[in-house]
């Protein structure tokens, strides 16, 4: 793959939204480096629902000078709104923590820079597979921007080994997993679990939030044997073309779920004593391909969502209705 000096310097996804980040509401930045991409996807072809290698460089090296570049341009591009982005998203399509996709140098000044150019930050997130996630690297990171809290993403997906492994094709362990938590939390940093709403090989939506809720379950009982700060961030499924589930979904054999379990799931999870980030991302794909409603309901939703995702307020789910649902629940089979 050629990638041009341009593509280089330019990140390959920036998205300003609204969340409740620390006990108060405020600006959340993501940003996603062009960088090599994940090597377990590379290696092995990766999860059975993701489509993210488009946005890499797929192997190829991305320098440190680069990669600062990208996120440079990112918050350039925020303006004056930039001076009140309280939490940074910063990804890169694999792990954080692997040194072929982001080099041990590259991770510090990456950081470091983040820290001083956003003045009202108060949460830094990265993301990584277990297998990278280990408690001196964690350290690092966390010292690199402190005193601002460090968050480390880990696509958990589903508490149930079978369906990570074999549906979703994850390549770790439950018990890979605890151990990388464990590291998190020796780091003194925290915990995102990303749970994955209705992965391939799931019918109904009814299953899709039984299993999810299952998983927050777990994480509750991790949170207090590990003293480990945890929060969810659930992600309903969307189907990126050219992967196995897009394959399911033209066959007839899958729908992503509805917003609805989507609401559903968000509710059950919050009331357990879980925070919790709904995903709303449609990644520019056809309607068939992500969650939604009818069309009469569908934009109330994702609005309501994303309320919810900036106040964490319950009662802004319990307020909705719609002809759609009449007679049936949110968790009906679809």
């Amino acid at each position: 793959m050629t990638v041009t000096e341009e593509q280089l310097a330019t990140p390959a996804g920036v998205e300003l939204g609204a969340a409740w980040i620390r006990g108060a509401p405020g600006p959340r930045l993501m940003v996603i480096l062009r960088a090599p991409g994940c090597q377990y996807a590379l290696r092995t072809g990766g999860c059975t629902n993701c489509g993210y290698l488009e946005l890499t460089t797929r192997g190829e090296p991305v320098p440190t000078d680069r990669l600062v570049a990208q996120l440079e341009r990112a918050i350039a591009a925020q303006g004056a709104t930039a001076r009140q982005i309280a939490q940074l998203d910063l990804f890169c399509s694999g792990s954080f923590f692997c040194d072929e996709e982001i080099p041990r140098d590259a991770r510090g000044i990456l950081l470091s820079r983040a820290v001083g150019r956003l003045p009202a930050l108060r949460t830094v997130m990265v993301e990584s597979r277990p297998e990278f996630i280990r408690r001196d690297e964690v350290e690092a990171a966390r010292a690199a921007v402190a005193p601002i809290a460090l968050e480390v993403g880990v696509g958990l997906e589903t508490v149930d080994d079978a369906i990570r492994l074999r549906r979703i094709r994850k390549g770790f362990t439950l018990r890979a997993f605890e151990e990388a938590a464990a590291s998190i939390a020796e780091a003194g940093a925290s915990l995102v679990a990303y749970l994955l709403l209705k992965p391939i090989g799931m019918t109904s939506d009814r299953e899709a939030v039984i299993d999810v809720v299952d998983s927050a379950r777990y994480l509750m009982d991790l949170r207090r044997r590990l003293d480990l700060p945890v929060r969810v961030a659930l992600e309903p499924t969307f189907v990126p073309e050219g992967t196995d589930l897009h394959g399911e979904l033209v066959a007839g054999r899958y729908r992503p779920p509805s917003l609805w379990a989507a609401l559903d799931a968000a509710r059950k999870i919050a009331l357990l004593g879980l925070r919790v980030h709904v995903g709303l991302s449609s990644e520019g794909l056809p309607a068939d391909q992500v969650p939604g409603g009818c069309p009469r309901c569908t934009g109330e939703l994702r609005a309501a969502l994303a309320r919810f995702n900036e106040t964490q307020d319950v009662a802004v789910l319990n307020a909705l209705s719609c002809t759609c649902q009449t007679g049936r629940s949110a968790t009906h089979e679809q």
